[in-house]
């Protein structure tokens, strides 16, 4: 059985059901799950090379950041193979770009 490594980064500033529902599901069918408490450039390109994420779910600043850091490149980031965003609308141009 081949497992897909989520990356679930979410801040846990209010009470919101999805979060539940992000981290939960995943394990009820065995899935790992990887949580982060907050964003860190470092820590989020560095856990993702270190477990070999292949999803993460994120909010659009975040996408934007990541977009824009020169730092990501001086991670081996090739497993990430999804992100999802929710919140907010991406536009088709960033989209590309963190493609």
């Amino acid at each position: 059985v081949k497992y897909v490594h989520p990356l679930i980064l979410r801040l846990y500033v209010h009470a919101d059901p999805t979060n539940l529902q992000i981290i939960n599901y995943p394990l009820t069918i065995g899935v790992p799950v990887v949580v982060l408490p907050k964003f860190i450039d470092t820590l989020f390109f560095s856990t993702i090379q270190k477990h070999k994420i292949t999803y993460a779910f994120l909010v659009p600043p975040i996408i934007l950041h990541l977009a824009n850091n020169p730092l990501a490149q001086k991670f081996d980031l090739s497993s990430l193979r999804n992100i999802m965003s929710g919140a907010a609308p991406l536009g088709a141009g960033l989209t590309k770009k963190v493609k």
